[in-house]
């Protein structure tokens, strides 16, 4: 019951985009459109409440939680980062918000940026004071230092500090650096003013250019003032510790009049900085704003287009406020947008991510439970629903996945997840592909080669080190400079648009492959049937030296004529025996063989692989008769006739069967062999070399006859 009272209060005074956990399940993943896959990346019972994330260079998610738990995703696991303990207030819409990663992470700056409230006056972390200004929380924007694989609680260095948080709500929080290596910040009005005007859409904060409230900023990775700022020199000053005197201008203001920029996005495709923003409505309107330097986007006198305040600093009404590029309303407006009333998670779709008819700007909306697409550029009048069923999003990024991005984004969904929208690639087109070579010294050479040309598509060529290249033809060249480990990717877009799967090539660069060498058994040596054959080998290569065993796996292969059976697998050793078999028959005996195959393989993934034969001690036996040598015998079910030599292994068990038979009307039976053993059937072992067995007959009289009879 109190999770519906808390959405109904909401809703009518005005909704925020609300950390409510939903006690029912969501439903999972489903309905996007044809060609795409939705799944599950990192699951609920994994996370709690998750706000936003990001990526590290080398591929590991991030992932900030609503508690003020920071979490490392590896692809199989969550760990824990960082964890801010009681300086978080995660109460109402606050907690730890929003995330970003240095740009310049691997090049002397190991840093990550987050936004968080902080418990300034050391409250309960989880049901923090409200309206109260001698103990409420404030949000700040602090740097944290990577050391051993975490961030470093004790490294913190405050950038920006006590940003009210005086309702618990509107906090904003999402960090972001433009293609200028610029921090951007988006920050809420706080929900209610700090002083007198009021909540909702009575609260004027963000028209006060002298606090950092219901603004977008932006500070250089340190927190100093970029240069370029719009509100520089006389009549401004820093507000990084908190609001200055009325009537002066935060220079950390890049534009101003924003009810609750939930989400800022970036423009991948764009040459220089293009930043959207989407700004949570009062009751009437979602907007999604193109941020201009300087601009005024006119809350609390508008709510997207619609007039929301003439009173105030709202009369008379501002001059030169800025429209949003897309607003749509609340409630049931009409399809797509039905019972939509708040925009949160924004992403612009990457060139070549997406099919050209996905080529768009992303959002999502908390409240249905929807993402929906516009274009990327004006006029941007027409809207697609491109998922059903994300349930709460929370935030949205496009990510590396494989060769090619997707769309990842959190949801609070089943209690917090995040998921990843993919698209599967047109199965017209196929993008496999060949390095040749695919190792060697620096400067390498190679050659990439599509295995399945397209006539009047385009490839995408990715050589792993960040350069990429688009060519109309199917094959390209790239010398690689420097040593390295490099994965080669490569994806189609076909005439009509459509993008291929995407494939991928290692390519190892200052790499040599092992030289690996089977030591025993030696290249001539024969086994019997039974006998224990040691095994023995080894691998080196001129980077690793000598390999150790790890490196080394083994398989014994069985041929038989023209075919083979797995017969052993070893991994991980230099030695092992095992025991030599008996040919799958008598047949088998004369084409069958084993193989020793040995694969060694370095650190750096590449291997080489020697093979070795190991022939059967193969014997010639004869099976003779007398007092003539027209007997037939049976040996291990298959007819020879004596006289005949046969090949046999040593040691191999043979079961001979003597019949009687007939020849030129008279009948011989059995009566014993020549060494006065008098067994029928008989097992001979195979001896070493090679042996003939005959059998002694007697005439009888057909009446006599005892079966089995074989008439010659």
């Amino acid at each position: 019951m109190s999770r519906w009272i808390i959405i109904v209060v909401l809703i009518f005074s005005g909704f925020s985009a609300q950390f409510v956990q939903q006690s029912n399940p969501e439903l999972s993943p489903a309905a996007v459109p044809a060609g795409f896959t939705q799944t599950v990346v990192v699951p609920s019972n994994s996370l709690d409440a998750p706000t936003a994330f990001t990526w590290l260079p080398s591929g590991e998610m991030l992932i900030t939680q609503q508690n003020g738990q920071l979490l490392g995703w590896n692809g199989t696991s969550t760990r824990t980062v960082m964890s801010l303990g009681n300086r978080v207030c995660y109460d109402f819409e606050r907690g730890l918000l929003g995330i970003a990663v240095d740009p310049q992470f691997t090049s002397g700056r190991p840093y990550v940026y987050v936004y968080y409230t902080f418990n300034k006056f050391n409250q309960t972390s989880n049901n923090c004071p409200r309206q109260s200004p001698s103990t409420n929380p404030v949000n700040r924007v602090s740097r944290f230092t990577w050391s051993n694989n975490v961030l470093d609680i004790n490294s913190e260095s405050v950038l920006i500090d006590n940003i009210g948080s005086y309702n618990g709500n509107h906090n904003a929080g999402d960090l972001g650096f433009g293609k200028d290596g610029k921090l951007y910040i988006s920050v809420g009005d706080g929900g209610c003013d700090y002083l007198d005007s009021g909540c909702g859409g009575a609260n004027d904060a963000s028209r006060e250019q002298h606090t950092l409230l219901g603004k977008i900023l932006r500070i250089n990775a340190d927190g100093t003032i970029p240069s370029d700022n719009p509100f520089t020199g006389s009549g401004t000053a820093r507000c990084n510790t908190g609001s200055v005197a009325s009537g002066t201008i935060c220079q950390e203001t890049w534009a101003w009049g924003f009810r609750n920029p939930y989400r800022i996005t970036f423009d991948p495709n764009a040459s220089g900085v293009r930043l959207f923003v989407n700004d949570v409505g009062q009751n009437v309107r979602e907007e999604i704003d193109e941020v201009v330097a300087g601009k005024d986007y006119g809350w609390n006198c508008r709510e997207g287009t619609r007039v929301n305040n003439s009173t105030g600093p709202c009369s008379p009404t501002p001059a030169n406020m800025v429209d949003p590029i897309y607003e749509y309303s609340h409630g049931n407006a009409g399809a797509p947008f039905t019972n939509c009333n708040s925009i949160t998670g924004g992403a612009f779709v990457p060139a070549n991510t997406f099919p050209s008819n996905y080529s768009g700007y992303m959002f999502g909306d908390y409240v249905c439970g929807k993402i929906f697409m516009i274009s990327a550029q004006a006029p941007y009048n027409s809207v697609l629903t491109f998922s059903d069923d994300p349930g709460s999003v929370t935030h949205m990024a496009f990510g590396p996945n494989g060769g090619r991005q997707a769309l990842f984004y959190a949801t609070y969904a089943n209690g917090g997840e995040i998921r990843r929208i993919s698209y599967d690639g047109s199965t017209s087109l196929n993008s496999s592909f060949t390095a040749n070579p695919s190792f060697g010294a620096a400067p390498l050479a190679v050659t990439f080669t599509a295995s399945n040309p397209s006539s009047g598509a385009s490839y995408l060529w990715n050589f792993g080190n960040g350069t990429s290249r688009e060519t109309s033809t199917a094959s390209t060249s790239y010398t690689y400079a420097n040593n390295g480990t490099y994965t080669a990717t490569l994806y189609l877009r076909g005439s009509n648009g459509d993008l291929s799967n995407v494939s991928q090539a290692i390519v190892r660069v200052g790499a040599t492959a092992p030289n690996a060498s089977i030591t025993q058994p030696n290249s001539s040596a024969q086994f019997a049937v039974g006998q224990t054959i040691q095994v023995r080998g080894q691998a080196s290569d001129a980077e690793q030296g000598q390999l150790p065993a790890s490196g080394l796996s083994w398989k014994v292969i069985l041929h038989h004529d023209t075919h083979t059976h797995p017969y052993l697998t070893q991994p991980t050793t230099n030695s092992f025996s095992f025991t030599a078999p008996a040919p799958e028959d008598l047949l088998a005996a004369s084409n069958s063989y084993l193989e020793l195959e040995l694969t060694a393989t370095d650190d750096s993934g590449l291997s080489h692989v020697v093979t070795q034969t190991i022939q059967p001690h193969k014997v010639n036996v004869t099976l003779a008769s007398t007092p003539n040598a027209n007997a037939n015998f049976v040996v291990n079910n298959d007819p020879i006739e004596a006289d005949d030599p046969f090949i046999s292994w040593e040691n191999y068990s043979l079961r001979v069967t003597a019949p009687a038979y007939a020849d030129s009307n008279r009948w011989w039976r059995f009566v014993r062999w020549s060494d006065n053993n008098t067994s029928n059937p008989r097992t001979f072992t195979t001896p070493a070399s090679a042996t003939t067995y005959t059998a002694v007959y007697e005439e009888f009289i057909p009446y006599q006859l005892y079966l089995p009879v074989v008439r010659k």
